[in-house]
């Protein structure tokens, strides 16, 4: 019997994990402290699917921020692989770029998750808030959330595709009540910063709005973290929530 060369795994994945908020001070006076943990984790995950799945190290993009000790408000990593808003958004888009038709996504979110004077007044309403993700430069005057209605655009650009999604979001209000090393992984308030200009949405509002419309039950919502409800067409799993919907494959 002729032993059959391996089958390179179907598996792409983008995993980001936030430790150093630089700074991590807000206008309002609020802050995003530095976390412990979350770049760990996701370095475990990045083992798990390169040893265990078998998935090329090529099919992974990773995303981290890791405390400096000689200085708390500049991470180790080189600036193209901080998550920033626009480097989680770039590799959002890449990944799709990188993933086939029927290929398994997974999407791996470990950090802060924060709440934010909503900038989609006309599909939200003026007293609403967007709930999202909070990047490593959040305290910085080019920082911005990646919000709720960007994020669930760009998770439908992926289910566009035909592809299985996954996406684990490990933030906001969780993580310091069941491992003693980490502190809670979310901000307190509503922040009030709006967009600056010359920064861009990931869509256009039409485009934004009808995402959220086509992937999300209109009667709750499913995550706190990132405001996505729950949707028909990934696999969504948080820190907060059981898992809220269905897809066909998991990885």
């Amino acid at each position: 019997m002729t032993n059959q060369p391996e089958q390179t795994p179907n598996i792409y994945a983008l995993l980001i994990g936030i430790d150093c908020y630089m700074p991590n001070g807000l206008p309002n006076g609020s802050l995003y402290k530095n976390l412990g943990g979350c770049v760990r984790d996701i370095d475990r995950v990045e083992a798990f699917l390169i040893n265990e799945r078998k998935v090329p190290k090529a099919q992974i993009l990773k995303l981290t921020a890791s405390v400096n000790p000689n200085e708390l408000t500049k991470p180790v990593e080189l600036p193209e692989k901080l998550p920033t808003r626009q480097n989680m958004i770039d590799s959002f888009r890449k990944l799709g770029e990188m993933a086939a038709e029927g290929a398994q996504v997974y999407i791996h979110y470990s950090g802060h998750g924060g709440r934010a004077k909503t900038v989609f007044t006309s599909i939200k309403g003026e007293d609403e808030i967007d709930e999202g993700l909070v990047p490593t430069d959040i305290g910085t005057s080019e920082g911005q959330y990646l919000r709720d209605l960007e994020l669930a655009t760009l998770l439908k650009e992926l289910v566009d595709k035909k592809l299985t999604v996954t996406v684990v979001l490990d933030c906001c209000h969780s993580g310091g009540n069941t491992r003693g090393d980490v502190e809670i992984r979310g901000g307190e308030g509503i922040d009030e910063k709006p967009l600056q200009p010359g920064q861009e949405l990931v869509a256009p509002l039409e485009t934004l709005e009808q995402s959220w419309r086509s992937i999300s039950e209109q009667t709750t919502r499913g995550l706190k973290a990132s405001g996505l409800r729950a949707a028909r067409d990934y696999v969504l799993l948080s820190s907060q929530t059981k898992l809220i919907t269905q897809t066909t494959n998991m990885i």
